[in-house]
């Protein structure tokens, strides 16, 4: 069937321009071709052009000041610009211009197709243009590259083709970035594209640095269960059939660890306090912010357990090196919380679509997402402008600092705010704090932990072996 859109691909170098060509005609649409601005100029006076694909780098024009041409000449015509990955910047001014995408080289047909198609179906509702600046546009429908994931960089298409791979089949997940990348997003993204997805998907949040009291026993109890007091199940059982996900290994204690290389390795569980392992139908997902090599050297992270989760690890770069998947993730933020206060927010402008790509979003996802939530809320109209964006934050400061310690401070007091402090600096990673310290992470728990009378500790078999074997020493 054939499109009635005509698409102009404006590109200097030949076999390039070929090979956009032959994708685009490969949808049915019309296509014209260009070697330089020149010649697209032409094409664009002689022609009803709805839609123009062009290289940020044109002989004789920049692309910014391109785009800025077509826009004025037909505002109704999209562009959507390519660019080399080091002039992600020079695509960012387009964007200003008024292009409504910028995609990085080499593109491929499953990503510029979907751009492409965005574009055209929001042709129809651009406002007449009245002045120099890019018109406000409505937003475009979204396209998922993996169940509740957008973008399009080259990175984002690596791992969603990871992750295809890697739903079918029943092996450990090792999912690594930084804090707020949407780690757990992509685990469920597995999860959706799995055999089962219907089955359980069980969230274990392993960092416990909001609950200063908490015992690394405990968690290891919550994930596997205990034999003792009545024999509780834990999250492994509530997960069978289906994935259980562990936000953040290293938080996970070392004998906790060894019980889950177990699992892993003989797909059976062992509750805690029980020698007795029973079969185990259920996934294991992990994340962690922290590199996994660099763990094993810190001692955050057991050897054995490294080499069995090394061959399916992911790296998920942070959201700075992939500057082009910034728009759709706005666009669909936008979306969200357009809809969820009342749909009056529709679309974004250039100028503000342009503040969120040129930010560096430390935060990654989770910051951008909280920035357009902010930015929906204070809009005043239907469009989001860039008055209503509030400044990313800025990356936090990693040096050490120093700390006072008042003299005649007593001793207690002055341990309590040195780890504070440790710990602070460690992101309220525990056991991180107590290495750099050189004490247990059970000294840690107990210093930062409000004074309260301790309960008695009770008695399990584990116990009653230590309390048997100091009682033989004494003797």
């Amino acid at each position: 069937m054939q499109n009635h859109e005509i698409i102009l691909v404006v590109e200097n170098d030949a076999n390039t321009r070929d090979s956009l060509t032959r994708a685009l005609q490969g949808e049915a649409f019309e296509v014209l071709s260009a070697a330089d601005a020149g010649a697209a100029r032409e094409l664009l006076m002689n022609n009803s052009v709805d839609a123009v694909v062009a290289d940020i780098w044109l002989p004789g024009l920049p692309g910014a000041e391109f785009v800025r041409e077509i826009k004025a000449f037909n505002p109704k015509c999209q562009v959507v610009v390519t660019t080399e990955y080091g002039t992600i910047e020079r695509a960012v001014e387009a964007v200003r211009e008024g292009a409504c995408d910028f995609l990085v080289k080499p593109v491929p047909s499953a990503v510029l197709i979907p751009s492409l198609r965005r574009a055209l179906s929001s042709r129809g509702h651009a406002p007449p243009r009245i002045e120099k600046r890019a018109p406000a546009r409505p937003l475009p429908p979204e396209t998922e590259i993996l169940p509740g994931i957008v973008g399009t960089s080259a990175a984002i298409r690596d791992i969603a083709a990871f992750i295809r791979r890697a739903a079918q089949s029943n092996a450990p997940i090792l999912l690594v970035g930084e804090s707020g990348i949407g780690k757990e997003s992509f685990a469920r993204a597995l999860h959706m594209l799995s055999p089962n997805p219907d089955g359980p998907f069980v969230a274990v949040a392993c960092d416990s640095s909001s609950q200063p009291s908490a015992d690394p026993l405990r968690l290891e109890e919550e994930i596997f269960g205990q034999a003792e007091n009545g024999s509780q199940s834990g999250r492994v059982d509530d997960a069978r059939g289906g994935i259980l996900f562990l936000d953040e290994l290293t938080a996970i204690s070392r004998p906790a660890q060894a019980r889950l290389y177990r699992l892993l390795n003989r797909g059976k569980s062992e509750r805690v306090d029980s020698k007795k392992s029973e079969p185990a139908d259920v996934r294991i997902v992990i994340a962690s912010h922290t590199d996994p090599a660099d763990a094993v050297k810190r001692g955050l992270l057991r050897r054995d357990l490294f080499y069995r989760l090394s061959a399916t690890t992911m790296k998920i770069p942070p959201l700075r090196e992939r500057a082009e998947d910034i728009i759709p993730l706005v666009h669909r933020f936008i979306n969200r919380y357009g809809k969820a206060n009342g749909g009056e927010v529709t679309g974004i402008t250039p100028e503000a679509l342009a503040m969120f790509v040129e930010s560096p979003w430390h935060g990654n996802v989770r910051e951008l997402e909280h920035s357009v939530e902010r930015a929906v809320i204070l809009a005043s109209s239907e469009m989001l402008k860039p008055e209503n964006i509030q400044e990313p934050s800025v990356k936090l400061d990693d040096s050490p600092r120093k700390i006072e310690i008042p003299i005649g401070m007593p001793l207690q007091e002055a341990e309590g705010l040195i780890i504070r402090a440790v710990l602070e600096h460690c992101g309220g990673n525990k056991r991180e704090a107590a290495k750099q310290l050189g004490i247990g992470v059970r000294t840690v728990y107990r210093k930062i932990a409000p004074a309260r009378k301790r309960p008695r500790r009770r008695l399990t078999r584990r116990n009653a072996r230590v309390r048997k074997a100091d009682s033989v020493k004494k003797g």
